[in-house]
């Protein structure tokens, strides 16, 4: 409210000798493209601005484009200082004209005189007509005393002239089509730049067809109106083929009152699209060819059309059958039909175009075979070598001993498909080995392949394999064959083999790449060996072996508390025909290395509070209380902990005893002790929470990890406190107890009190109740719990009625938590006697004398007198500041009102 004041005082005082200031508007019409020094007009007689008292007049022109105007100062006269254009003058985002080639006068006449000539008329908005070119300045006029001012708001609106012709921005336009586009589709134009006003600007457009007569007339335009120009599209009348006509060429022209010369070429590309799909000229084939056909003869030639252009219109042809194929729309039998088991084939011949998509047309050819019947399709051998995999094909590699006694079998052989009494027969006649005649085994015609005479190629190995080997041995079967590629197995030490067929080693692990720890060494290999892994091992992706040297590596490093061992199967072939293959696992043991700080699985424990309730005499020289766990992956004495305590924090709840409990840690088995006489001290209502810092170290080498760690100790509460009286107003033990006459009937006494137990919980949720019988040495008179009510929140309430013609009488109060382990009460004496004085706040105090079962409540009751000495001193305090600052404030408010007095006289001056 002063504020406000103040700032009222200070504008009077402001604006008090101010002169009085108007303003007027003068309006003025002048044609574009006139020259400098044209006459406007005197704005400050057509505004009728008069001096009362004859002085002169002050004249200024204050704002506008003083470059384009000018105002004679003395007598009011306003004039053009350079030629206007209106273009210039009020350019409202003007694009600079490009320069314009120019058509010949004979061909834009020949253009406009088309005979078919499609037009769209521009319609002029009111928005766009009501755009004028307007110009605005501000003059000032003020007399000699300055008594008066006045603002003179000059509006000079230009006339257009039209001085521009229209113009496209564009050499060309080019638009593509497809040939399936819709009719009525529309397609956005350039439009024409015209600098004019609406009214003389762009009046109509014009589209001239100058495309072949076969492709006109299909093409108009349409302007659909906005606020300031027109929507220009093309329309597409009628709809376009690219078989009957690929372009258009069109000419658009803009006119407006004036001769045009606006002209723009237009070409629209039409889009071939794939619309036909090929089709047969036969509808339906049938042919008739023997079964003993020549192969790659033409047989019959197909005929396609397409009635698409280009390459949607170039045809290829397709079959489905493995006996067939069409080279150039001609069928060619490309397989033997004697053993074809049918008369009849049903050939499928598809026509395909190369549109995207492309479209097909399939044609359905019955073929009849013609002669003998179809002969036998020959059987298809295999061969199963003992030990090996069963191999069929046109030729398969068998292994033969180095040395084997009579009848030994080395392999199996049969045949699939063919005639069950097929005989089969070896070329030319193995030494030492025959085929014989099994008969059939699951059906299927067997032989078996044995040594007929016993041998030992052991001591001329190299001579006996190389005559082995050079042999081009068949197995002949009907009439069909198979080519055996014979290889004689080493004798015993000399084969391709590992030195182990199992190795261990051990390396030490290493976040780093493993480089080359071990190489493979097979021996008597055959040229060169290739190394390989068993990639369906998952324990193998993490080793890497080198498949020309085979070595070994782990490229991304191994972690021994990861992987302690590592197993992988390798493999290596050697480059024989066929290849040996040879086999070795490789076992990796992973050595610790102290790379692994110890650390602790817990950082939060619970304890339970020392238990007032309880004796506790003969507590031992250091108490255990909890073991800490340690872990450290590594193993030996790298993952050996031992535990210090370097210090102890403890955080209280406003505790008095300034001394920590003091504690001591196993330094192996990580177990943390109290010493005994300290044990009391861990009572949750002094001590909150405890802090053990806790240093870690294990005794690797050569270098020992460590660590430290917060260890927090949270006490849990134990119900050793009893509940206490408070009285509600005072928060301190209950001394004396007002009473408060009850206003609403019926008349009645009430007083009201505070429980207050520290425990949490359900240790610290108490009952109030009124005793039945007084205690056995009570002499006094008493009330009974039907005579006394009680409320939730702690109020009790006597009737008055009660109390008439009894001058003394007690109540006995009993209050009881609901711990779960024990419950402890408190009982109180409350005397009553409201009616003996009436001073005061209607109340008179009486002592109050409490009993209680349990531990005492002593030092509580300190805890809370101080806590309310400390607010008592806090408001005096706060209430200090306060006088502080409100002296402050009344000083500032003062030094402002004299320094706006003082401004005052100041102006007034």
């Amino acid at each position: 409210m002063l504020l406000s004041f103040i700032i009222l005082i200070v504008c009077r005082f402001a604006f008090c000798n101010a002169a009085s200031t108007s303003a007027k508007s003068v309006h003025y019409v002048v044609q574009e493209e006139c020259g400098p020094g044209t006459y406007i007009g005197n704005p400050i007689r057509d505004a009728n601005i008069q001096s009362g008292n004859k002085q002169p007049l002050f004249i200024k022109l204050m704002y506008g484009k003083k470059e384009d105007f000018s105002l004679n100062e003395t007598t009011g006269d306003l004039r053009t200082t350079r030629h206007l254009d209106r273009e210039t003058l009020c350019s409202r985002g003007v694009r600079p004209q490009r320069k314009l080639n120019p058509l010949p006068r004979q061909r834009v006449d020949s253009i406009k005189m088309a005979k078919d000539i499609r037009y769209a008329n521009v319609v002029i908005s009111t928005a766009a007509s009501s755009l004028k070119c307007q110009v605005e300045l501000s003059m000032v006029v003020h007399s000699g005393d300055k008594l008066f001012e006045t603002w003179i708001n000059v509006h000079i609106v230009v006339q257009d002239l039209n001085d521009n012709r229209p113009y496209f921005e564009e050499d060309s336009w080019n638009l593509t089509l497809s040939e399936l586009t819709s009719v009525g589709a529309t397609f956005q134009l350039p439009q024409a730049v015209d600098l004019d006003e609406a009214e003389r600007s762009v009046l109509c457009y014009g589209l001239v067809d100058e495309s072949s007569p076969s492709c006109r007339n299909h093409f108009s335009i349409t302007c659909q109106s906005e606020i300031v120009s027109c929507d220009l599209r093309l329309v597409l009348e009628k709809a376009v083929d690219f078989e009957l006509c690929q372009h258009h060429h069109l000419i658009l022209f803009a006119e407006d009152s004036g001769p045009t010369e606006a002209i723009l070429p237009i070409r629209v590309n039409i889009k071939n699209e794939n619309e036909y799909q090929p089709r047969f000229i036969q509808s339906t084939t049938q042919l008739s060819i023997p079964r003993d056909s020549q192969f790659r003869v033409p047989i019959t030639k197909f005929h396609a059309v397409d009635k698409d252009a280009g390459k949607d219109g170039e045809i290829t042809f397709l079959t489905n059958s493995t006996y067939f194929e069409v080279t150039g729309g001609k069928l060619i039998l490309t397989k033997s039909l004697l053993h074809y088991p049918e008369k009849k084939m049903k050939v499928f011949v598809t026509a395909t175009d190369a549109g995207n998509p492309p479209r097909q047309s399939t044609l359905e050819v019955t073929v009849e075979i013609t002669g003998e019947e179809a002969e036998a399709k020959p059987g298809k051998i295999f061969i199963k070598p003992l030990g090996g995999e069963a191999i069929s094909g046109s030729d398969a590699p068998i292994i033969l001993p180095n040395s084997a006694e009579k009848d030994t079998l080395v392999a199996l052989i049969w045949t699939e498909g063919g005639t069950p009494k097929v005989l089969c027969s070896m070329h030319p006649v193995l030494s030492h080995f025959s085929l014989e005649n099994a008969g059939l085994l699951m059906g299927k015609p067997t032989f078996t392949l044995k040594v007929n005479k016993s041998y030992n190629f052991s001591q001329k190995f190299d001579v006996m394999r190389s005559r082995v080997e050079a042999q081009d041995v068949r197995v002949i079967c009907g009439s069909s064959q198979l080519s055996l590629r014979i290889r004689l197995a080493p004798p015993p030490g000399q084969e391709f083999r590992f030195a182990q067929k199992e190795v261990h080693l051990a390396i030490e692990e290493s976040s780093s790449p493993i480089i080359g720890f071990y190489t493979l060494r097979p021996l008597n290999g055959v040229g060169e060996v290739h190394f390989g892994k068993d990639r369906n091992s998952p324990e193998c992706t993490r080793v890497h072996v080198n498949s020309r040297t085979g070595v070994l590596s782990i490229p991304h490093g191994i972690d021994r508390e990861v992987t302690a061992e590592l197993r992988c199967r390798f493999s290596a072939s050697d480059s024989d025909q066929p290849p040996n293959r040879i086999r070795a696992d490789v076992v990796i043991t992973v050595r610790d290395v102290n790379d692994c700080a110890p650390s602790l699985a817990r950082l939060h424990y619970s304890l339970p509070e020392f238990d007032g309730l309880v004796q506790t005499t003969n507590l031992p020289a250091w108490v255990p209380l909890f073991k800490l766990d340690a872990l450290d992956p590594d193993a030996g004495l790298n993952g050996s902990v031992h535990f210090e305590l370097r210090s102890v924090k403890t955080f209280g709840n406003g505790s008095n005893n300034e001394r920590i409990p003091e504690f001591r840690l196993s330094t192996e088995s990580g177990e943390v002790f109290i010493q005994g006489k300290d044990y009391p001290l861990l009572d949750r209502e002094e001590i909150s929470e405890i802090v053990l810092f806790v240093y870690l170290y294990d005794l690797g080498s050569p270098f020992r990890l460590s660590a430290t760690y917060e260890v927090k100790l949270i006490l849990e509460d134990v119900n050793d406190n009893i509940p206490m009286f408070f009285d509600v107003e005072g928060e301190s033990l209950l001394r004396n107890m007002p009473w408060y006459r009850s206003t609403d009937p019926p008349p009645g006494f009430w007083t009201q009190i505070r429980i207050y137990d520290p425990d949490l919980g359900e240790n610290g949720t108490t009952t109030l109740s009124v005793l039945e019988k007084p205690p056995e040495n009570s002499a006094d008179p008493t009330l009974r719990p039907h005579q006394v009510t009680l409320f939730k929140d702690g109020r009790l309430w006597v009737a008055e009625e009660v109390t008439k013609g009894i001058a003394f009488q007690v109540i006995y109060l009993r209050v009881v938590d609901k711990g779960s382990r024990r419950q402890l009460h408190s009982e109180a004496k409350l005397v009553v006697d409201p009616e003996s004085d009436q001073h005061g706040r209607n109340q008179l105090k009486r002592p109050m004398f409490v009993h209680s079962n349990g531990y005492s409540a002593g030092r509580f009751m300190q805890k809370l007198v101080r806590l309310k000495g400390t607010s008592t001193s806090s408001l005096v305090a706060m209430t200090k500041a306060h006088i502080i600052l409100l002296i402050v404030g009344v000083s500032l408010i003062c030094c402002i009102l004299a320094s706006t007095c003082v401004a005052c006289v100041v102006l007034r001056k």
